[in-house]
């Protein structure tokens, strides 16, 4: 059983394409799922170069949830930043 797991969202700076396709490829490579993995926002602008923004946290859940949602019938597992951001993204990142 084998997943892809690091995938990014374009909300990092730094991947092209959307969660989606990422899970569509992934099947087509016999793959059982897929983790997305994107930089969690950071206090104090920490490497905004490669992270999304703390404005962008509710659209990165929105784009996960969504491509969760579509594939779900297919197993692919997509989760919250892989580091909890601290304080009040804490509790928002157990969503």
């Amino acid at each position: 059983m084998m997943y892809e797991s690091h995938k990014h969202t374009p909300l990092c700076k730094h991947a092209y394409g959307e969660p989606e396709e990422y899970a569509a490829r992934a099947e087509e490579r016999g793959l059982r799922g897929i983790i997305v993995t994107c930089h969690n926002p950071m206090p104090d602008g920490f490497s905004p170069h490669v992270r999304m923004s703390p404005a962008e946290f509710d659209e990165y859940l929105e784009i996960v949830n969504r491509a969760r949602d579509a594939w779900s019938e297919k197993r692919n597992s997509l989760k919250p930043p892989a580091v909890e951001p601290p304080g009040e993204w804490r509790r928002m990142s157990h969503h």
